[in-house]
């Protein structure tokens, strides 16, 4: 976010004027949400382009869904996903 020009204004402008943050969220989660929101897209404009377009709509549906839940309850299925899948992986000896 500090390449970008909202994240060039947060650091430079309101950050300061905040103060430090208490605690911060581990950025994994929502690397891997984006990085699954990016898949869907991809098969979404391959769907759409390229193969049937059952394919497009039922990428673009999921991602509607995904993003519908985020926004209206908060709970990031991707989010999730991942916590899941640490969970699974790893192992305690």
């Amino acid at each position: 976010m500090g390449h970008s020009p909202y994240g060039w204004a947060f650091h430079r402008v309101i950050r300061p004027r905040i103060g430090p943050a208490a605690e911060f969220e581990a950025p994994e989660p929502s690397r891997f949400a984006q990085a699954v929101g990016l898949v869907f897209a991809g098969v979404g404009l391959v769907g759409y382009t390229l193969g049937p377009v059952w394919l497009g709509l039922a990428a673009t549906g999921a991602a509607l869904v995904a993003a519908f839940l985020n926004a209206a309850l908060g709970f990031c299925v991707a989010c999730e996903m991942y916590l899941l899948a640490q969970q699974v992986t790893v192992r305690t000896e």
